[in-house]
């Protein structure tokens, strides 16, 4: 959607920035970057805390950001295998799949690291209810991390790119069945 609302330049553009932030902040907090397919990165951190603490500089920077998208952030811990090349196993399933199970700006854990992360000053931890996650046979209870100083009530989500906007980003507004929505372009 980026790229056929904004062009391929645009959206090159906000990839190169993404991709520079991600590396920047993965060093910052203990982390490498393991992989990265178009927009997603699969990174691997030294403590289930600096997990958080880098998702929470990603929430910064996205907030901080004029006309940037809105994020998928998931994290899980555990063991992983490394064969030929790649990484592996169970716990990059769930990790993969508990990042895709979040709404556009929102930054999901597992019980499992919220446990071994232990408390953080910055953020709530909010239990949502148990759902199913693709190729994950038992249903997953899954918290969402919640920082304390996130501004993002203040900005609106393109529906057509997912672009969240400050107030002064707002190209275009259309009022359709009662509900306002807000366009980058």
């Amino acid at each position: 959607p980026l790229t056929a609302t904004m062009g391929d330049y645009a959206a090159a553009e906000v990839l190169r920035r993404f991709g520079l932030i991600v590396r920047s902040q993965a060093a910052q907090h203990a982390g490498r970057v393991l992989k990265q397919i178009g927009d997603e990165f699969m990174l691997m951190f030294a403590e289930p805390a600096d997990a958080i603490a880098f998702g929470l500089a990603m929430d910064r920077f996205v907030d901080a950001e004029p006309q940037f998208p809105a994020l998928h952030i998931g994290a899980h811990t555990g063991t992983v295998l490394y064969r030929e090349g790649d990484y592996i196993g169970g716990t990059i399933n769930l990790a993969a799949r508990v990042a895709s199970a979040g709404a556009a700006g929102q930054f999901l854990v597992t019980e499992d690291l919220r446990d071994a992360a232990g408390p953080h000053p910055e953020v709530d931890f909010v239990a949502l209810p148990p759902r199913r996650l693709k190729g994950i046979a038992e249903p997953i209870c899954l918290i969402e991390v919640r920082s304390h100083i996130s501004d993002r009530s203040k900005r609106e989500t393109d529906p057509v790119c997912g672009m969240l906007l400050h107030p002064g980003d707002v190209a275009a507004q259309l009022t359709w069945a009662g509900e306002t929505f807000m366009f980058c372009s």
